[in-house]
């Protein structure tokens, strides 16, 4: 089951078709992620087909209207773009940001696909791997084709994984910090119990590979790191002897630590990164924020807590594309394909195992 909006819909003359764009929000544990917008079209405004999904770099998308590309905005050509919005965090209380895409609708023959998803046990080590075939819809494989597979877990405690944002640092800002905050309600309406773990933070500009910030890692305990509920906090070892920034605390308690600040230039590019293991129970229930100074906040960007893993691989001449390691029970996992120059996107294949 999903939820569905209609953003907007018009009339092509040149293409002598109904153009749709639609939102879609999957009601399932990948929703946050999962939220695209979509584009069909339709000869007779009853049945639409040639489906494409349009989304930024897997974040939420929604909102989007189609504008033309010459000085008439209305759609009279095979070419237009979809603008829409996006939230860069994944957060749906973040700021949004406006993107816009290139659309070629010409009626040039592409063929409809078709994905497939299976999931079986790995023959020799404790794992499952997923399945993936990629068809036309006369059952034709469909080879050298780019096809993202994006799964998450339903429980358990997480694995360590790198999530990053990048962006441009704010005109007035000098410095930042790092801030870790949970059950603030400033990611999102949810709360829950906290099991999280951040093992290094890291900072660069510029195209520079980011480096961790100070104590980013988190070698010198707690030294230059600062905030509230410091009983929740404490730096150990986990199981594997990774060491890092251990987080517990209840549904009902909340709280911030604040990493020591840092210069930044103003104006430059940046990237952000943390390597992190979020338990499924804290999903989008806080985020690892960057914060931009200048005496006082100018601007943060927040990774909200998640465990989604991206994988991006290419289908074989059978069509096929194999993804190993997957946990043996309690995820989700959706495969999409976007299409090329003769073949359409496919419609998302979901499972839940």
């Amino acid at each position: 089951m999903s939820n569905v909006a209609v953003y907007g819909s018009s009339y092509n003359e040149y293409l002598k078709k109904y153009l749709l764009i639609i939102g879609q929000w999957p009601m399932t544990t990948l929703g946050n992620d999962s939220a695209d917008l979509h584009l069909l079209e339709s000869s007779d405004g009853l049945v639409w087909e040639n489906e494409l999904e349009i989304e930024h770099g897997g974040w939420a998308a929604m909102y989007g209207t189609i504008v033309g590309t010459g000085k008439d905005p209305h759609i009279s050509g095979s070419d237009f773009y979809v603008y829409y919005t996006y939230a860069p965090t994944n957060g749906w209380w973040a700021d949004s940001q406006l993107a816009r895409r290139l659309v070629s609708c010409k009626p040039t023959v592409r063929e409809s696909t078709q994905l497939t998803l299976g999931v079986r046990a790995d023959p020799v080590k404790v794992a499952q791997n997923a399945a993936i075939t990629l068809q036309t819809s006369s059952g034709q494989p469909v080879g050298g084709a780019t096809v993202e597979v994006a799964w998450s877990s339903t429980s358990g405690a997480g694995e360590p994984t790198v999530f990053a944002l990048s962006g441009v640092v704010p005109p007035r800002s000098r410095s930042a910090l790092v801030q870790l905050n949970y059950n603030e309600r400033n990611t999102g309406p949810l709360v829950g119990r906290v099991d999280v773990t951040l093992y290094d933070a890291r900072y660069g500009e510029t195209g520079a590979a980011p480096r961790s910030i100070p104590n980013g890692d988190f070698r010198q305990g707690l030294v230059g790191w600062s905030g509230t509920a410091r009983s929740a906090f404490s730096v150990a070892a986990d199981a594997d002897g990774k060491r890092g920034l251990h987080v517990r605390a209840a549904a009902s308690e909340f709280g911030s630590l604040n990493s020591p600040a840092f210069t930044v230039t103003p104006g430059a590019s940046y990237s952000f990164e943390v390597t992190a293991r979020v338990a499924a129970v804290s999903r989008n229930i806080g985020g690892f924020a960057i914060i931009f100074l200048d005496a006082q906040e100018v601007a943060r960007w927040t990774i909200i807590f998640n465990d989604t893993h991206v994988v991006r691989g290419v289908t074989d001449a059978s069509g096929s594309l194999v993804v190993p390691d997957l946990p043996t029970t309690g995820f989700d996992i959706r495969a999409r394909y976007e299409g090329d120059a003769t073949h359409r996107s496919a419609a998302p294949a979901f499972r839940r195992d």
